[in-house]
């Protein structure tokens, strides 16, 4: 299944806040009422504003804010929290005429909603790789690409692919340490999913060595694609192995 891409925003109004998934239940929502948001403004920030009073403008302010957001599952009840700084951003305000409003800038939240709701047959090594890249999704792109990339090695590691191979150099043998591109050849060689852990070990590079910007599209383009292999390598196996067993009744 595809990432919902329209509920992942790092920026909210301050009466609707992203209705994420819930990071321990699977049919949960979380929720937030407007109580339970409190925004702030440093003292600073006040001070400044009275000083400058007559040509102070409302996107100079500071503001800092915190949330708690809550399961809409009863028998879950699961309490996220979140905290961030506000922007003043413009919004039509009618036909042809604009305005500032004050947004919320989400920059961290814990614990963090799935990016992936890895099944239990993924191995606990791979899943928290990607719990990882969920926390680190409103911190950091680049790290949280860079924590999908992991998570493949982590992948290659379950299935038993090899580090270390020897290879011949003149009349003896060396110890020739295997890269991730390598490594992906030896496990999907010949599988349809060569070229989609290959697409992941790119896009992994870039968020690694910071060389190319990684916007979010990217990202959601790679948790597409991550999905679909875990789906293949994990899911399908045990779906094949309980199709192997009925044949044999």
């Amino acid at each position: 299944m595809s990432i919902n891409r329209s509920l992942w925003h790092r920026l909210a109004q301050r009466d609707s806040l992203p209705s994420l998934p819930c990071p321990r239940c699977e049919a949960g929502k979380l929720k937030a009422s407007k109580q339970k948001i409190k925004i702030k403004e440093p003292r600073y920030s006040v001070d400044e504003k009275d000083d400058h009073q007559y040509e102070w403008e409302p996107d100079w302010s500071v503001g800092r804010w915190a949330a708690s957001l809550e399961c809409d599952e009863a028998k879950c009840g699961e309490i996220v929290n979140l905290i961030g700084d506000s922007e003043w951003v413009e919004v039509d305000v009618s036909p042809g005429q604009w305005g500032l409003e004050e947004a919320l800038r989400i920059q961290a939240v814990f614990p963090a909603p799935p990016l992936i709701r890895a099944s239990k047959n993924v191995p606990k090594t791979v899943s928290s790789q990607l719990q990882l890249a969920s926390q680190m999704f409103w911190t950091d792109v680049s790290t949280c690409v860079a924590r999908l990339r992991t998570s493949v090695e982590c992948l290659l590691d379950h299935q038993g692919v090899p580090k270390e191979r020897l290879v011949k150099k003149g009349k003896g043998n060396k110890i020739h340490r295997m890269n991730l591109a390598e490594r992906i050849d030896a496990f999907a060689n010949g599988s349809s999913h060569k070229d989609q852990l290959h697409s992941l070990r790119h896009i992994g590079n870039l968020g690694t060595h910071a060389t190319t910007t990684v916007d979010d599209e990217d990202l959601f383009d790679a948790i597409d694609v991550l999905e679909f292999v875990l789906t293949g390598i994990y899911d399908t196996q045990t779906i094949n192995a309980k199709a192997t067993k009925l044949k044999k009744k």
